[in-house]
């Protein structure tokens, strides 16, 4: 994965907002999430050369890591990205509305994939998508592939 811009930021028990990334992404940490002031970096990830799933994806992404291995954290962080319709790849046909956040995991040692982190907001007039995770991870904005 090409990490193309980092920032580091200290996040305390009392939590904070934050627009990293020259505004590509939104981060709001309310209190509880840490229990000792904690550093986090935020990345700006190239997507370009990840396996193509079934969905569209954006060519970019978010790295969210910190200095505590495998945290989970303490409450829910929203998070809010922003997205280009000219920035996707896969279909040409991308369809807003069903826009979502996904997280990469792993399954065993060997496959990636993606994961929908669940209920998200879409604003189409505003190019962003909302939701909310409880860990460090890679996260982008892709299309939920509909069955």
């Amino acid at each position: 994965t090409n990490i193309l811009v980092s920032e580091d930021y200290w996040v305390g028990p009392e939590g904070i907002s934050l627009i990293a990334l020259d505004g590509y992404v939104f981060l709001e940490f309310p209190a509880g999430v840490v229990t000792s002031p904690t550093l986090f970096t935020v990345s700006l990830v190239d997507l370009e050369d990840q396996p193509k799933e079934t969905y569209n994806s954006m060519k970019q992404g978010i790295s969210i890591t910190n200095s505590v291995e495998d945290m989970v954290f303490g409450n829910f962080v929203n998070i809010r990205m922003n997205y280009a319709m000219e920035s996707f790849q896969g279909s040409p046909e991308i369809n807003e509305d069903y826009l979502t956040i996904f997280k990469k995991v792993s399954i065993g040692n060997l496959t990636e994939t993606q994961v929908s982190i669940g209920e998200c907001c879409v604003d189409c007039s505003c190019k962003t998508v909302s939701g909310c995770i409880s860990e460090c991870g890679l996260y982008m904005v892709g299309e939920l592939y509909l069955v």
